[in-house]
Order: structure tokens, then C-alpha cells, then sequence
């Protein structure tokens, strides 16, 4: 199923016929409402090692080269949008930060659920255990 979906996506217009095929335009625009669903963020690389170094050996350097222009320096906790988007950094923050509190709510609900559910098949088994030794009891009797 992946395999065809990529595949229609991916299949451009043939030269004679001006029209798309219907599955070739339903698979586009399920991949273009994908896309736009989605919130790219890119967090900068995190490496603190890598800062740490250039700092060193531009703390070298610097006695002899005269100091170039100071390169800015970037938190791990800047945001930088992508092109996909459409949105800004705050803006892609916040959606993220709705969703989070949304899949929370979903997760408390899900883990609630599933314990009704642990014990409804626990009363079910203690019911069927019980009417099995019943049954045990008036055959060996």
C-alpha cells in the first residue's frame, strides 16, 4: 500500500493527456495536506563540544589575527523554521504545544481506559472460573 501511495505521488503528467488520473490527484493532495500538517523545527545541532573547541582555537589565534566579526551565538533553545512551513519559530512552538497537551490528554484517557478494560476481562475470567467449578462439581458429584 506504501509502495503504490509513493508511487502515485510521485508519477508526473503524462505528455498527451492534460489531466491527472483521479489516484494520481487523490495521493498528491494527500501528501500536500500531510506536509501541511506537519511542524518542522530545526533545534541547531545541540554539539556543545564542537563551541567549545572553536572557542579554543580562536582564543589561540587571537594574539596574532586581528579579532573578525563575532559570530552569533545560538541557545539550544532557539528556534529556526524551516521553509515548509509557512509559520514562524512561536508559531510552530505553540501548535507543538498544544499537540503535547493533547497526546497527554489522549495518553490519561487511553491509560484509563485500558484499566476498565483490565478489570472487565478479570471479572469476565472470575465468572468463568466460577461457573466452571460449578460444572466441575455437579459432574464429580
Amino acid at each position: 500500500m506504501r509502495r503504490k501511495f509513493k508511487s502515485l505521488r510521485n508519477s508526473k503528467k503524462s505528455t498527451g493527456d492534460p489531466d491527472c488520473p483521479e489516484d494520481v490527484k487523490r495521493a498528491k493532495r494527500i501528501n500536500r495536506a500531510m506536509e501541511a500538517r506537519m511542524s518542522v523545527l530545526d533545534m541547531g545541532s545541540g554539539d556543545e563540544n564542537e563551541d567549545n573547541e572553536n572557542n579554543v582555537n580562536n582564543d589561540s589565534d587571537s594574539s596574532s589575527d586581528p579579532p573578525s566579526a563575532p559570530t552569533p551565538v545560538l541557545s539550544p533553545f532557539t528556534l529556526f523554521a524551516t521553509p515548509r512551513t509557512v509559520l514562524d519559530p512561536t508559531e510552530l512552538a505553540t501548535i507543538g504545544h498544544a499537540e503535547n497537551e493533547a497526546i497527554k490528554r489522549r495518553l490519561v484517557f487511553e491509560q484509563c481506559d485500558a484499566r476498565q478494560h483490565t478489570f472487565e476481562v478479570l471479572a469476565a475470567m472470575q465468572e468463568r472460573q466460577q461457573a466452571m467449578e460449578l460444572e466441575y462439581r455437579r459432574y464429580h458429584m
